[in-house]
């Protein structure tokens, strides 16, 4: 039998900047996200990405050189600032929000420029990250202050929420998605799991993610 997974702990998931990334599923509707992220002041590439969600004419990005055309606003811990690369701080967990003039639908990059496999990725990032939240509408002051503070907790109403990656396994390279609308995310080229996260990350600070339970055993 697979080995038992790690107990439940406060995960996150650590890129070295050469050429690791997380490539999520194709989601629909985007209208935001939300991530906990800690940016590496060393940074390996030149132009790293935090994500990349781009198709067709869909400018959703942010990197160190530009952002996206489609963003209409980015907040830092719930308060808003410039659409810029430049307003993140680094080796500091920070919870980071953005929302789009327009939905769009990707199979979204973060850590690196956009990649369809784990054979190419460019424009890597060094850093962690510790949930993913993908969201259908835009939230409002209250819910996004709560959700950057305290944690989701139910309090940003569920029907803006698109997608949730706790990114809480501790081990593997599949990471599911908890409302079970969307497959797993994918980790690649080696990004590790650390026990690190930010105080204010909800979920896992008040250890609402656990385990599928065990399937039942089958009929003799």
């Amino acid at each position: 039998p697979p080995p038992p997974p790690p107990p439940v702990a406060l995960w996150s998931v650590n890129f070295d900047g050469v050429d690791d990334f997380i490539l999520l599923p194709i989601i629909t509707g985007i209208r935001g996200f939300s991530v906990w992220f800690k940016r590496a002041a060393d940074q390996p590439d030149a132009n790293p990405y935090l994500m990349d969600g781009r198709t067709g004419s869909s400018e959703a990005y942010l990197s160190l050189a530009s952002a996206g055309t489609i963003w209409e606003g980015m907040w830092l811990d719930g308060v808003r600032v410039g659409i810029a690369w430049n307003s993140l701080v680094d080796d500091t967990w920070m919870h980071v929000h953005m929302e789009t003039k327009v939905a769009f639908n990707d199979n979204v990059n973060f850590m690196s420029k956009s990649a369809s496999s784990g054979s190419a990725s460019f424009g890597n990032c060094k850093g962690q990250l510790a949930e993913v939240f993908f969201w259908r509408g835009l939230l409002t002051p209250y819910e996004l202050s709560i959700t950057a503070t305290i944690g989701f907790d139910q309090l940003a109403p569920f029907n803006k929420l698109l997608a949730l990656y706790p990114l809480e396994e501790g081990q593997g390279t599949s990471t599911r998605e908890i409302t079970q609308q969307f497959t797993a995310a994918t980790l690649f080229n080696g990004a590790t799991w650390v026990p690190d996260v930010p105080a204010g990350s909800g979920w896992k600070a008040k250890s609402i993610f656990q385990p599928p339970p065990p399937s039942p055993p089958s009929p003799p």
